[in-house]
């Protein structure tokens, strides 16, 4: 098969792991062995991270799919960088039980609906397959010397080495739980200072009231003192009279 004809998913790598035995001529027991690539260099030994892990077996899938449905959307209003926040933040949120947990999943079924509509329509009218079509006859060259050519083939190749670093490097998973758990955190401490505000606001009022409060009573007992003067004053006036007459 010559480059033209092989697809960006295809695994072009022909080479394959080596192993490298750490004690060749010591006690087997002992002796450990290690995988190494053929250029001399060490696999990523990472632990896999599971993106999936906190998810419902029975919505799992719509993990990939709320993160492709985020994507689109944030590369439409918000650029690259929208793009990758919307979309690791999307595929994170599938799994909380709140409202955002829930509009993560309905974009996912969203996104589930547009892909099986664009496939309809793809088996149709095959626009796809005729822009690839398109492209190979416009690309192909026996020689492997045109421009058109071979800046297929560096795309292709430098598409390869994008996704197989970041397949080692476990780039998306590790982009989905740092954006993920940056929301959160942004988000609690949004929480935590609307209470303070709150809180403060309520102290405010009771402040008031108590001082309400006080007030009233001086009030009432400044005018109950009136009256008992008052009424003092009548039976004493009446006091008087009765003596002198």
């Amino acid at each position: 098969m010559t480059l033209q004809e092989k697809s960006v998913l295809d695994d072009c790598t022909d080479s394959h792991p080596t192993v490298v035995d750490s004690d060749p001529v010591g006690d087997s027991s002992t002796s450990s062995s290690t995988i190494v690539d053929n250029d001399g260099q060490q696999p990523n030994t990472e632990p896999p991270i599971d993106i999936t892990k906190s998810v419902p077996d029975e919505e799992k899938h719509l993990v990939r799919e709320a993160g492709q449905g985020g994507a689109a959307l944030g590369l439409l209003f918000g650029g690259p960088i929208g793009s990758a926040l919307l979309g690791f933040g999307s595929a994170y949120a599938v799994r909380k039980d709140d409202r955002l947990g829930d509009t993560a999943r309905g974009l996912a079924e969203l996104t589930i609906s547009v892909k099986e509509k664009a496939s309809t329509v793809e088996e149709k009218h095959q626009f796809y397959k005729r822009s690839k079509t398109a492209i190979d006859n416009v690309c192909d060259d026996k020689n492997e010397k045109s421009i058109a050519f071979k800046t297929r083939a560096f795309v292709v190749s430098s598409w390869l080495a994008a996704s197989t670093f970041a397949k080692e490097k476990q780039l998306v998973e590790k982009g989905v739980e740092g954006t993920g758990r940056g929301i959160e955190y942004i988000g609690g401490a949004i929480s935590s200072l609307r209470s303070s505000k709150s809180a403060t606001t309520n102290n405010k009022n009771d402040t008031t009231t108590f001082a309400s409060d006080d007030d009233a009573q001086e009030t009432t007992a400044v005018v109950e003192l009136q009256l008992n003067s008052k009424e003092s004053n009548d039976e004493y006036a009446k006091l008087v009279d009765a003596t002198t007459n």
